[in-house]
């Protein structure tokens, strides 16, 4: 059966906390009403990363992981090109928590008509926040997305955008 959502982590360097993420996210999606899979996507890491993911990916059905060289560009767009889910949804794993996972998804898939995305509120630096203005701005006046933090993960939207 195909995954209704499928979730993208691009992993770099992560060997301390990926089995950990993992595990929480599981927890957390357990009890999510559709099938869904995660995708970890290897970008180039120089410790133990990698095989960590195979281990995950061995013990948990639901998840896969891919290699995609490096870049977190490349990461999530060999992630999402991977992806069998209706929902598409990716993630920073290192900043975001279980609950949020589930909290997005949850409310992006009440709303498949919508791209849902998170917005920071904390924790930002004067110099990534005034980076973070004008790439909004620049988002805006180039191709007129309107939105005030486009950069924030999770992302999350439907196959069809």
């Amino acid at each position: 059966m195909n995954p209704t959502v499928s979730i993208i982590l691009p992993i770099h360097n992560q060997a301390d906390h990926v089995v950990t993420v993992i595990g929480d996210y599981h927890a957390a999606l357990r009890g999510l009403s559709v099938p869904w899979e995660i995708i970890l996507v290897e970008n180039g890491s120089r410790d133990e990363s990698a095989a960590l993911c195979a281990e995950l990916a061995m013990s948990y059905p639901n998840v896969r992981t891919l290699g995609a060289g490096t870049g977190w560009g490349r990461a999530v767009r060999t992630g999402l090109a991977a992806a069998r889910g209706e929902f598409l949804c990716y993630t920073n794993s290192a900043r975001t928590g279980a609950d949020e996972l589930r909290r997005a998804l949850d409310a992006g898939m009440s709303r498949p008509d919508r791209v849902l995305k998170a917005e920071r509120k904390h924790g930002r630096a004067w110099f990534r926040a005034l980076g973070s203005r004008l790439y909004n701005l620049e988002a805006r006046l180039l191709v007129g997305l309107r939105l005030r933090d486009i950069k924030g993960p999770p992302k999350l939207v439907h196959r069809r955008f």
